[in-house]
């Protein structure tokens, strides 16, 4: 829910299967105008729209066991720190990686690594119809045939912001690429980070399920 002061960040509870239980946590916030000449530093030091996704996390109580809380979010929680507030809490998380991070110790870049990586399968998806603020249709639906490869890949902090977060973090990365695009369209390009196993094409489409 957004108005022009305040937008609500909503957690719901749904199982595998997509069946919604119901709210696990609402919370109003507040944008925050990022000062004049602000540098990296200071952004990655103050709080972030970003960081809703983490204040959620700290929140929402972790089930009682055997069940497994798994956050699923979109690009907007790409942030080391709602990760990390994952793994403390020792709840699962899939989140859709927007940034090109530094991995393996700065040896190569998120995408590269995952792309050098072998075509462990296919799939395919229904890619929704997408209409502008006017209504109108940016992209209109079909099924997409996908790529999928997996890896483990360690994610780099980002530079000069060490104090600010808990350092490297692995995960696994499962890539999507959409094969034969229609001419004139957009193709698909999912990176998925994930606390969850991947060791085969199996879990790396139950990771994919998930999101």
């Amino acid at each position: 829910i957004e108005s022009e002061q305040h937008q609500m960040h909503s957690s719901l509870a749904v199982l595998p299967d997509g069946q919604l239980l119901g709210m696990l946590d609402q919370h109003f916030f507040q944008k925050v105008k990022p000062p004049r000449n602000e540098t990296r530093k200071q952004r990655a030091a103050r709080w972030r729209e970003s960081d809703v996704w983490q204040e959620a996390v700290e929140r929402i109580e972790p089930p009682v066991s055997p069940c497994r809380l798994i956050h699923v979010a979109d690009r907007g929680s790409d942030n080391l720190r709602f990760m990390h507030a994952c793994v403390k809490r020792r709840v699962g998380f899939v989140v859709r990686a927007k940034s090109d991070r530094r991995v393996e110790e700065a040896t190569s870049k998120l995408w590269t690594y995952l792309g050098a990586r072998t075509i462990a399968g296919e799939t395919t998806a229904w890619i929704g119809t997408q209409r502008n603020g006017l209504g109108r249709i940016v992209r209109r639906g079909r099924e997409a045939r996908l790529a999928v490869r997996f890896a483990s890949v360690q994610l780099d902090q980002p530079w000069n912001c060490h104090e600010t977060h808990d350092g490297p973090l692995r995960v696994n990365a499962v890539y999507l690429t959409e094969l034969d695009t229609p001419p004139d369209v957009e193709p698909i390009d999912w990176m998925l980070l994930t606390s969850e196993s991947v060791k085969n094409f199996e879990e790396a489409m139950t990771v994919i399920g998930y999101y």
